[in-house]
């Protein structure tokens, strides 16, 4: 069902992208190339509950960048309270864009999160995790500067204590600076 949901919402947005700003009108078109600096604020769904995003990306060729990512994820494990503070670090490559409109982007790194049981008797938890993450991102331009992006992720952590793979699937606004 989350994989359906992806696709769907990853064609949606590319199909209106290509039909409202690509073509000649040249609306929207954005060139990526080494060096240019990009700045997101992103929102996800995750299985514990909502997660909270701000990024860094500094494209390193005009089709590959890499993105640092703090994150907040707030909700319920297993019907327990959990706050979650994280960082990823993920290599991203472009191997298709759509009349340098829409960029599909396929990336992998690592994560690391520190985890907050709240409300949990005798008293409250606290794990620091790590591991590996996988990603697959759609960015379409609305503006010259201005990006929509679609994410989904899928998080594999080595210790299981607050569960071992969590996935997200979220949007961005992200903003390119020169």
């Amino acid at each position: 069902m989350r994989i359906s949901l992806l696709l769907i919402t990853l064609l949606a947005i590319s199909f209106t992208s290509k039909a409202q700003f690509g073509g000649e009108t040249g609306m929207g078109n954005v060139w990526h190339y080494p060096g240019q600096v990009g700045l997101e604020l992103g929102l996800k769904r995750s299985s514990i509950g909502w997660n909270y995003s701000i990024s860094a990306s500094q494209y390193l060729k005009s089709n590959s960048f890499i993105k640092g990512n703090l994150f907040y994820d707030n909700g319920n494990f297993q019907r327990v309270g959990i706050d979650s503070f994280g960082l990823n670090a993920i290599y991203f490559y472009s191997p298709y864009s759509i009349a340098q409109t829409v960029f599909f982007n396929i990336g992998g790194g690592l994560t690391g999160n520190y985890d907050m049981v709240k409300n949990f008797w005798p008293q409250t938890k606290k794990k620091f995790n790590y591991g590996a993450i996988g990603a697959i991102e759609v960015e379409a331009a609305v503006a010259d500067y201005l990006m929509i992006t679609t994410t989904g992720q899928q998080r594999f952590l080595k210790n299981d204590t607050y569960g071992r793979a969590r996935f997200e699937i979220g949007f961005g606004v992200k903003y390119l600076i020169n």
